[in-house]
């Protein structure tokens, strides 16, 4: 009776599965040798997209360094110090709509190319109540060395109004 699927062969000293064993070894090197540059050829991967959402500024005006104008009346601005990013309500015939700045900082690596890190948006919810809000955050000044072992980081912010952007602003270079 020869040995089906599920049985012992009849072989007594297992050279055959070793063989074998090889084998699948010596194939699965070859494929993941194959794979690996098809994975990781020429993209970078996605970066994740941050939302936050606004508390109210009491004042005029968060001390913006940059202003980028959005829709109807809405503006976005950049504050290097303490990286705030600012947001204006638009009150487009009395009626308070969302706003939000969408932002993009990329950093200079080690090989002195620049590479997006980090990106999201900064809604601003709070209507009639404040007509700036803000979102604090945390990005690496241009001085110092970054996560990719390189110095350099700048950013990029435009105005929203209900899903509808601005252009772009120039890059920002963060060196406050």
């Amino acid at each position: 009776m020869k040995p089906g699927f599920g049985q012992p062969s009849d072989l007594r000293d297992g050279s055959q599965r070793r063989v074998l064993r090889s084998a699948a070894m010596a194939l699965g090197a070859a494929l993941s040798l194959v794979a690996a540059p098809l994975l990781t050829s020429g993209t970078a991967s996605a970066v994740a997209w941050e939302q936050d959402y606004a508390t109210p500024y009491a004042g005029d005006n968060p001390g913006c360094d940059y202003l980028s104008p959005g829709p109807q009346d809405s503006l976005a601005c950049f504050v290097k110090y303490g990286d705030v990013l600012g947001v204006t309500y638009s009150d487009w015939f009395g009626d308070p709509m969302r706003t939000s700045v969408q932002w993009t900082n990329r950093l200079k690596n080690a090989s002195g190319q620049w590479v997006t890190y980090r990106q999201g948006e900064c809604f601003n919810d709070n209507g009639f109540s404040s007509y700036w809000s803000v979102c604090n955050k945390d990005f690496y000044e241009s001085s110092s060395l970054n996560a990719l072992g390189g110095r350099g980081s700048q950013l990029q912010i435009k105005a929203c109004r209900l899903g509808v952007c601005a252009s772009p602003s120039a890059w920002i270079d963060n060196n406050g």
